[in-house]
């Protein structure tokens, strides 16, 4: 990071000033290094159930040469947890090079990313509802109309 803005300065600056602070990451650094040493997930938790529907939908946003992830560890877990048939968690890799610190100058292009994900879950969980609704309302016209505003809303396009 060859030139950080002056409110991550300050802010990091603030923080190595506090010996209360610096002493909660490291105890929560050392826990993380004890506990985080196998994958303990469960399927559902890796959203792939086989239930009708995934339970969860996480979503991975990876660096590419990132010094926290490294390249075989990462494309390890996207080829073991990554998306199959459409189950399991979306990961993608980062294309633009942003830096693992993307908030620091970046967070305007990590908003778009994340209110796409955001789109994709409600885009989902509408066509769940859809779907619920259309076998709820065989025989009920009012319900279809609902269920026809919906489908129509999901195609038109986002200004």
């Amino acid at each position: 990071m060859n030139d950080p803005p002056t409110h991550a300065l300050d802010t990091t600056v603030t923080f190595l000033r506090s010996t209360d602070r610096v002493r909660q990451a490291l105890h929560m650094a050392a826990d993380e290094m004890r506990t985080i040493t196998s994958d303990k997930w469960t399927d559902d938790v890796w959203g792939l159930a086989t239930a009708c529907e995934p339970i969860t939908k996480l979503f991975f946003y990876f660096g590419r040469n990132d010094h926290w992830v490294a390249e075989q560890t990462r494309d390890e877990i996207i080829a073991s947890r990554g998306q199959h048939d459409g189950l399991g968690p979306r990961m993608f890799i980062c294309e633009e090079g942003l830096p693992h610190a993307f908030c620091l100058k970046d967070n305007d292009i990590m908003a778009r990313k994340v209110a796409g994900m955001i789109r994709e879950i409600r885009k989902q969980l509408i066509w769940s509802s859809l779907y619920s609704y259309q076998y709820l309302s065989h025989g009920m016209p009012f319900l279809q109309r609902i269920s026809q505003a919906i489908v129509t809303s999901i195609h038109t396009p986002e200004v």
